[in-house]
């Protein structure tokens, strides 16, 4: 018993949201006319969407948490794909070529 709340303990504290830490708003912006999208929620699984226009989801994590975007079309349109933190723009990608994915992330630090 001792044992499995040490384990719990240990994997909250490397990989999860802390109380002390700070919160972050991450906001994921695509760009696109029609593009298939696969991103990091705030649960940290992967989810996909197809998009016919513009698109964008927000959502608060903490440090530690890695965050991403990534999205493709395969009619060599452009894509764009953009990270904001807090609203400041922090990470962005552009593809214009068939089938190559625009993509950005990282793991977020504590400030």
């Amino acid at each position: 018993m001792l044992v499995i709340g040490l384990v719990v303990v240990m994997t909250s504290t490397s990989f999860g949201f802390k109380g002390g830490d700070s919160a972050y708003e991450i906001e994921y912006k695509v760009t696109c006319t029609a593009c298939s999208v696969l991103y990091r929620n705030a649960e940290g699984e992967q989810e996909t969407v197809e998009v016919k226009s513009s698109w964008s989801t927000k959502f608060t994590t903490g440090a530690g948490k890695y965050v991403f975007v990534g999205a493709n079309n395969e009619d060599g349109k452009e894509v764009k794909v953009t990270i904001s933190k807090n609203g400041e723009e922090i990470l962005s990608d552009v593809s214009d070529q068939k089938l190559v994915v625009a993509n950005t992330g990282m793991i977020l630090r504590s400030e």
